[in-house]
């Protein structure tokens, strides 16, 4: 008898051990469900809340206790599961809905941000504004104008020594206005990060200075400003500007890359506004430059 109830013990006990053991091999690798941190804390809880329930019941009858104790036991455990699933629903909701206005907020205001940028864009493609307003309305997306051969292939042609002013290149200037936006979308993540999503993070990230182009820029600014200058014979040195653009060694590939993540963030932008007035097109980046046109938006703020 006394040999019986140490085995049933010793029984107990290894049962006991593997059902922890089980635990811990569960949290290991719960990163193997899901990536999400709260999701792996909900389901370690219910493994753990289920199986105690079984590990309860079945050890129960293993060591003679009673089925009215393990009635309660079992239904206190059942209790507690349901409370603590319920309050679990009903923070996620309430997480799931700041989230998500958090989230529209910091995409609206990547309003100007987002135009700023386009902005900069269409002029060094073209900076003749009636020339320009032609060309993009050949183009019927952002996707069709920036990923064309046609803006590829300007841009790729755009001296940034040629002077803006009488002392400084367009090298310096859209270097300049580069930082500006770098500062504006790291003024967004600084103040809207915290409740992001990583994958919202990275891609404000990539405007906020990331990606490699705003260096690209820093090196343009660079070259425009070495004195380059050149002798002929006996004659004094000349300085010379030559031809200052770093886009031409870019991949085609990488240049496209560049344009799919701001036509990525625009959609986005675009999915959260109110109402069509304040979504961004193609056709009114380009038309908000005028004072007649943005007398003509609802939306603009005067």
């Amino acid at each position: 008898m006394i040999a019986l109830c140490i085995l049933t013990i010793i029984y107990s006990y290894s049962i006991l051990i593997l059902w922890i053991f089980s635990l811990l091999i569960f949290w290991k690798f719960k990163d193997k469900l899901t990536s999400s941190i709260e999701n792996q804390s909900r389901y370690f809880l219910t493994y753990t809340l289920l199986t105690g329930i079984l590990l309860i019941i079945f050890l129960g009858k293993g060591l003679g206790i009673s089925a009215d104790y393990l009635s309660n036991v079992t239904t206190e455990v059942i209790g507690i599961a349901i409370t603590v699933f319920l309050i679990d629903r009903v923070y996620n909701y309430m997480n799931s809905k700041n989230e998500e206005i958090y989230r529209n907020l910091s995409l609206k205001v990547c309003r100007m941000p987002i135009y700023t940028y386009c902005a900069n864009w269409f002029y060094i493609f073209e900076s003749d504004k009636k020339e320009l307003v032609t060309v993009l309305q050949k183009h019927s997306d952002f996707s069709s104008f920036f990923k064309s051969d046609e803006f590829y292939y300007q841009i790729n042609a755009f001296d940034f020594n040629r002077l803006i002013g009488e002392n400084k290149t367009y090298a310096q200037y859209y270097s300049e206005k580069m930082q500006e936006i770098k500062d504006r979308f790291q003024g967004i993540l600084s103040k809207y990060a915290s409740k992001l999503s990583h994958k919202d993070i990275q891609l404000l990230e990539h405007f906020g200075g990331r990606a490699y182009f705003f260096t690209v820029f820093e090196v343009m600014k660079f070259v425009s400003e070495v004195k380059f200058t050149h002798k002929y014979g006996d004659q004094p040195e000349k300085k010379i500007m030559p031809f200052n653009n770093g886009f031409k060694d870019i991949k085609r590939e990488n240049f496209n890359k560049h344009f799919d993540k701001l036509i990525e963030l625009i959609n986005e932008y675009n999915s959260v506004v109110d109402n069509d007035y304040e979504k961004w097109t193609i056709r009114n980046i380009c038309q908000l430059q005028t004072i007649k046109s943005a007398n003509d938006i609802p939306s603009t703020e005067w």
